[in-house]
């Protein structure tokens, strides 16, 4: 029997995670800061969205016993729900590969952004098992009943729960060691431990209720799914609103080279590094704060060189090296 009120609440959240999504869809489209973590997150929004469409459509569909419907369903929890975690993840090691990385280094020589990367191997095999050791029947009432057997419940539930804790600690650690760190790189630090906590809290309830329950009616399983990625939805756009009004602004200078080896000066606001590049080899060169509020360079001669201060201009610097990688 399909419970009206089960289903308002379903529809309810799939135009909150429907307006979401339109609105970071134009945002994004509209930007020219198209950096890879903002993709994967609307990626993720997008994901969400689909998985709750299919999710009401299923709903109705596996009302009579029908035993193709059925089977679809836990699929459909299967890749898009599991599908929509993977992106999250994803954003959150782009994120920590911000918050932690050196001036020098770009994701292929970060060993943490490796590591990371690799974290995410496991999970295909858990879908995989998650896929192996599915559940989808039609009892004698006629109600289609979907679900996860141990085998494919449990490893979910470990992997899910030492990521998320994984991904708070490598947030949180840099909030009490971090020096020298713009306002905006604390704000996105101190906005993706919330996200992570909150987003950790529900997917844990969420796949600890399948753990238990084993299997449950579709109706149920998509209602508790959807709450899942509804939150996860909210915390997306949360995390990709950025530093807010703490948002890297432009103090570009350029500075001609008339001798060769010249050493020359630039005044800083922050005492961080400098991104000093050629107008015409187009390579960069990263040089460090030596003494106040200026840094020494060498050059070649009859170069002009722009300089741009990376903490102000932070989300930049984050598309300069997606093009690099």
């Amino acid at each position: 029997m399909l419970h009206i009120h089960v289903l308002v609440f379903v529809l309810l959240l799939f135009l909150c995670q429907a307006a979401v999504f339109m609105f970071r869809f134009l945002v994004f489209l509209g930007s020219w800061r198209k950096t890879f973590a903002t993709a994967v997150g609307v990626s993720s929004i997008f994901t969400s969205v689909l998985f709750t469409l299919v999710a009401i459509t299923l709903t109705f569909l596996t009302q009579h016993g029908n035993e193709l419907a059925c089977e679809a369903a836990i699929l459909t929890c299967d890749f898009l729900y599991t599908g929509a975690k993977a992106q999250l993840y994803i954003f959150f090691i782009e994120r920590i590969y911000i918050v932690h990385k050196t001036p020098t280094q770009t994701r292929s020589t970060s060993p943490l952004y490796i590591f990371n990367v690799c974290l995410l191997i496991p999970y295909c095999g858990i879908l995989v098992l998650m896929v192996l050791y599915r559940v989808a029947y039609v009892d004698h009432n006629n109600v289609c009943r979907i679900g996860l057997r141990n085998e494919g419940a449990l490893p979910l539930l470990i992997y899910d729960s030492i990521f998320s804790m994984y991904s708070i600690a490598m947030f949180v650690w840099p909030l009490y060691t971090m020096r020298n760190k713009s306002t905006y790189v604390i704000d996105v630090t101190k906005r993706n431990t919330v996200g992570s906590i909150v987003s950790t809290m529900s997917s844990f309830m969420n796949i600890f209720s399948i753990y238990y329950q084993n299997r449950a009616t579709a109706e149920i399983c998509f209602w508790y799914c959807t709450m899942d990625v509804t939150i996860n939805v909210l915390v997306m756009n949360y995390l990709i609103n950025g530093g807010g009004s703490n948002s890297p602004k432009t103090s570009d200078s350029f500075v001609t080279v008339d001798k060769k080896s010249q050493h020359f000066a630039v005044p800083l606001r922050d005492r961080n590094t400098l991104d000093a590049r050629t107008d015409m080899t187009g390579r960069t060169t990263k040089v460090e704060l030596t003494t106040g509020r200026s840094v020494k360079v060498d050059l070649p001669t009859g170069r002009t060189v722009k300089v741009v201060n990376l903490e102000e201009k932070i989300q930049s610097e984050e598309m300069a090296l997606n093009s690099i990688c």
